[in-house]
């Protein structure tokens, strides 16, 4: 697998960039200002890093040597957004997601050969989750079209394919998206400057509420954290904040970088929140111990739960087994 695109679609492109009298030097600067790594991923075993280009160019690397394992042009546009399943799916999966409004689903297990194309977003696609929940797993995507798709995994034939169950239209663009612990909700980051969470198994909004303190912006990140007691949201008026998730309480507000931060992490032990920015620096935050001590807690509390195998209904036990 070289190429997963429509090599006639390129052509056509191609020659209608001609017909318009583009120089060559236009179209070199063109790339150069193109070209860099748009989006990483480390997979679930810590084996395998995944990089999409401003290119559509997805790589896969070994970690240990750094090998290139994997060099395909799988986009016609920058790749927004890459995501391996995790290991409860009991599926080796990696999506990808770009400007094209294409979302590639890829098998990990099988030197990842094309599983799926999804092509039911109008405009481009802004994050893609996998989630294990119900005895289902579940596939979601957000974009720029202000919908959010709501897909299962099933078995057709001798492969896997994801359909659609719900389809969610709200009057906003949404940024980003993530799953909190138990695999129920999905939290949203929207341009309104709100959270807006659903539930994933019926598709509904349970709450919305605001994910920032400023009255300018609009939130460009979210990430909940190990216990999945709070989330932290970064703004495009450069701040971040931590709020809790289930009554959407400000408990913390940062403030230091001089670009937008694009990007936030909770560190595993619950002491830290990691940030990255535009401004090319990378602060590491020490929360507060009370938040660390409450975050632990419910760590306990769900662990129980964690070391269950999240088991497939009897009617699909094989629908996510490759």
């Amino acid at each position: 697998m070289t190429n997963l695109l429509d090599m006639d679609s390129i052509t056509v492109a191609c020659a209608n960039s001609e017909k318009a009298g583009s120089s060559v030097s236009e179209a070199q600067q063109m790339d150069q200002n193109r070209v860099g790594i748009r989006t990483l991923r480390v997979s679930p075993s810590g084996k395998h890093l995944a990089s999409g280009d401003r290119m559509g160019v997805l790589r896969i690397h070994d970690v240990e040597s750094m090998d290139e394992i994997l060099n395909v042009q799988a986009h016609d546009s920058e790749i927004l957004c890459l995501e391996f399943s995790k290991p409860e799916t009991g599926l080796q999966l990696l999506a990808t997601a770009s400007r094209d409004r294409l979302i590639h689903v890829l098998d990990a297990a099988r030197e990842y050969s094309l599983v799926q194309t999804l092509d039911e977003h109008s405009s481009s696609i802004t994050a893609v989750r996998f989630a294990a929940n119900e005895g289902k797993v579940w596939m979601i995507s957000c974009g720029a079209d202000k919908s959010v798709y709501f897909r299962t995994a099933q078995q057709m034939g001798e492969g896997l394919e994801f359909t659609r169950r719900h389809h969610v239209v709200r009057k906003t663009t949404l940024y980003d998206m993530d799953v909190e612990p138990t695999r129920k909700y999905a939290a949203v980051g929207c341009q309104d400057r709100k959270i807006r969470i659903f539930n994933i198994g019926n598709g509904k909004q349970k709450k919305v509420y605001k994910g920032s303190q400023g009255e300018d912006g609009t939130v460009i990140k979210v990430q909940i954290d190990p216990s999945g007691l709070y989330i932290a949201t970064s703004c495009s008026d450069k701040n971040v904040s931590i709020f809790d998730f289930f009554s959407g309480e400000c408990v913390a507000t940062m403030f230091g970088h001089s670009e937008i931060v694009t990007g936030l992490k909770f560190s595993n032990d619950c002491r830290h929140l990691i940030t990255v920015s535009g401004d090319s620096c990378i602060f590491v935050w020490r929360l507060s111990p009370e938040l660390t001590i409450r975050m632990r807690q419910r760590l306990a509390d769900l662990r129980p739960l964690s070391t269950i195998p999240n088991s497939l209904s009897a009617s699909e036990p094989k629908a996510v087994k490759l």
